[in-house]
């Protein structure tokens, strides 16, 4: 069992001591930003929900540019700095007094770790690709994920008990220095063959949208980031649902969660082998949205079912998304790692990035609007995760999405 969340010796070891670093001082603020905004800062929920959208708007306009500037420049560098400046962001928020100055470090803190995360998935692609199996190495990863985060929330929930508005202080300074820390660990990393600095430059610098103008892969993108609105399903409408349109208790939900967090961990590993090449990866999105589906039509049932029997049947559909989750992020990590080239691999990696946040900007009301307003709207959800599939698997079968050719010439898409 422990070899399903702990990984064998060598980089990808590496890779999952550094990630569950730097999750535990994300987690750890994540876990009380809430309570450090309106309590410290004294914003509002609306003042908060403009930051939050403000940050997703500037993590998108830098996407290509960051994924541009990883192809040309050594990586690695580019994640520890961006660490260090990472952890500046952090102490920002205690100088926050008013909605512009929170909006200006909100931007701050999200275009800088945009460019991290470019440069960290750009070295760690890199850095995979060395191993027998780039997919299972990222399942690791995301193990260390949600262990970090998991475990810094409940620190977090159990260091603020009862504590007063002064101890909030500590929050930002504790994922500063938890970011300092990462700088220095990234920097300690081992240092990862990639092409020629010339030969690499004369390549991307020739076009340096080349990603954006392979239009089946564009659209691919898209198609897979409407299937990953499964953590939408999961982070915000079943609560809000759940809480306002069930017959089951409020304390469910923070139950359900842990039930999530307990299922990734334990099954990440084995639920993510057999998509480390195309067609293994099409069959894992492909299952993962059926079982998105699944939960789909259990809400539908829950929606109208007593108190006993709700119970059961939200520990299977959580169940259930939890393994939809798993597939959907296999098939995504094997869909990017097949198609990319290794030489414009931050550019592709940036264009994979804003086709799956770009859905998710529109998911919330969308997928509201049917839970709350039309009685069949979880088979509508459902039915929208089934299609997108289908299409996805039609929009593979382009010439131009071949296992490691996808590219674009001045002509327009060769294979």
């Amino acid at each position: 069992m422990i070899s399903h969340i702990y990984p064998p010796a060598g980089t990808t070891r590496a890779l999952y001591f550094q990630t569950l670093l730097d999750a535990c001082g994300q987690g750890f603020f994540l876990a009380g930003s809430a309570l450090f905004l309106t309590g410290y800062a004294h914003l509002s929920l609306a003042q908060i929900g403009l930051g939050v959208s403000a940050g997703v708007a500037a993590s998108l306009i830098v996407a290509l540019p960051a994924g541009w500037c990883v192809d040309r420049y050594e990586a690695q560098r580019i994640w520890w700095l961006a660490s260090l400046v990472e952890a500046l962001s952090f102490c920002g928020y205690l100088l926050v007094t008013d909605v512009p100055g929170y909006l200006v470090v909100v931007v701050l803190a999200s275009t800088v770790a945009a460019v991290g995360t470019a440069a960290r998935q750009r070295y760690t692609f890199a850095a995979l690709a060395q191993s027998s199996n780039r997919v299972e190495g990222l399942a690791y990863i995301r193990t260390a994920l949600n262990i970090g985060f998991a475990g810094s929330g409940l620190l977090f929930a159990a260091l603020t008990v009862g504590a007063e508005r002064n101890a909030l202080i500590a929050l930002p300074l504790v994922a500063a220095g938890v970011k300092i820390a990462n700088a220095y660990y990234v920097r300690r990393l081992a240092t990862i063959a990639t092409p020629a600095p010339d030969e690499a430059a004369e390549e991307v610098t020739a076009q340096p949208d080349r990603a954006y103008r392979a239009w089946p892969f564009v659209v691919l993108a898209l198609l897979n980031g409407v299937l990953l609105t499964d953590a939408t399903l999961l982070n915000f409408v079943l609560p809000v649902w759940i809480v306002t349109q069930t017959s089951a208790p409020a304390t469910m939900v923070p139950l359900l969660f842990v039930l999530n967090t307990v299922v990734v961990v334990a099954l990440q590993v084995v639920f993510s082998r057999g998509a480390s090449n195309l067609s293994g990866a099409t069959r894992a999105t492909r299952q993962g949205a059926y079982l998105v589906a699944a939960a789909s039509v259990l809400a539908f049932v829950a929606g109208h079912a007593g108190v006993a029997t709700i119970i059961l049947l939200l520990l299977a559909l959580f169940t259930v998304l939890s393994l939809g989750e798993i597939r959907l992020a296999a098939g995504d990590w094997g869909l990017l790692s097949s198609l990319a080239p290794a030489s414009r691999l931050g550019a592709y990696q940036a264009v994979w990035r804003i086709g799956a946040t770009a859905p998710s900007l529109l998911a919330p009301v969308a997928f509201g609007f049917l839970v709350e307003k039309l009685a069949i709207g979880w088979l509508l959800i459902a039915a929208t995760f089934v299609l997108f599939s289908v299409l996805l698997a039609v929009t593979l079968r382009h010439p131009g999405l071949k296992p490691s050719t996808v590219d674009v010439s001045d002509e327009g898409v060769t294979s």
